[in-house]
């Protein structure tokens, strides 16, 4: 469908701003190394989130132990993914290509924590995961 794109999510749109800021500071310094490291490391980030969302989402109706299965299988395939390249990054071009991709792959766990901080800042930092943030502990039935 025309006009749609790829549809982001806000976890994705932040990685990507995140990656854009850090390429610049890099582009700034001349670190080019660290630029294809982080390309490198992003992008792999990004479409092993998409692949693991994907099973979460879990479109084939599997029941919810294979359904459960399929996630753990992609989260160790994605660990893997990760790791590897880690260490080809490393072999092949050095420090500053390793921690470009190191970057890269710790931007959706930064993308994460901003959403956390940005959502405990709209609260106003208010009842935060307290009894009185609007859910019920209460184990007394009402009444």
């Amino acid at each position: 469908m025309p006009g749609r794109g790829i549809g982001l999510s806000a976890t994705e749109k932040m990685m990507l701003a995140l990656a854009a800021m850090a390429a610049m500071a890099a582009l700034a310094g001349g670190y080019y190394y660290f630029i294809a490291g982080l390309g490198a490391g992003s992008l792999t980030s990004f479409l092993m989130l998409r692949w693991q969302v994907a099973a979460a989402h879990n479109p084939r109706n599997l029941d919810p132990l294979r359904a459960l299965n399929v996630l753990m299988f992609r989260s160790l395939v994605r660990t893997g993914v990760a790791l590897t390249l880690l260490a080809l990054s490393a072999v092949l071009q050095g420090l500053e290509t390793l921690f470009g991709v190191l970057t890269g792959l710790v931007l959706q766990v930064a993308a994460h924590m901003g959403q956390a901080a940005l959502i405990i800042l709209r609260k106003g930092g208010k009842n935060v995961g307290s009894a009185r943030s609007g859910r019920n502990y209460d184990t007394r039935p009402p009444g």
